[in-house]
């Protein structure tokens, strides 16, 4: 498969398996080993892009979009997200999650970070602290 650059802040590479979207390839891979669980039977249920109501004494104050939701063969609701790049809201909405969550015994919320994740930086001619006489930056 091929993936496809896409011009994004993050500069995430996006693919679409049996019509499913992905926010990165590293999500994708994700996939690709839990289907093999599923398929192993070592795993019971997968949901995809599952949507969540983030709901606070009451008030509907957002939506989260767990990446993956795997009912175990225990009967246990594991509730798996994917990041490259934690992002202030996306900060926000998982402490949420994790406050809904945290008396439900049966549920298990999991994080797994892309472990090379960086930017692609420009790299810039150090500048010295005295400059010689006639230097001419390059750009």
């Amino acid at each position: 498969m091929k993936w496809v650059k896409v011009a994004n802040r993050m500069n995430n590479y996006y693919k679409t398996p049996k019509h499913k979207g992905f926010d990165s390839k590293f999500e994708y891979d994700k996939y690709q080993e839990l289907e093999i669980l599923l398929k192993a039977k070592k795993i019971k249920e997968l949901w995809i892009q599952y949507p969540l109501d983030l709901i606070v004494n009451g008030y509907l104050v957002g939506k989260y979009i767990m990446d993956f939701v795997i009912l175990h063969n225990d009967k246990t609701i594991e509730l798996l997200e994917t990041k490259g790049l934690a992002t202030d809201l996306w900060k926000y909405k998982y402490r949420i999650l994790k406050a809904m969550y945290a008396k439900h015994e049966h549920v298990k919320i999991t994080v797994e970070f892309q472990k090379s994740w960086s930017r692609k930086t420009v790299q810039k001619e150090p500048i010295p602290k005295k400059l010689p006489k006639g230097y001419v930056p390059q750009f």
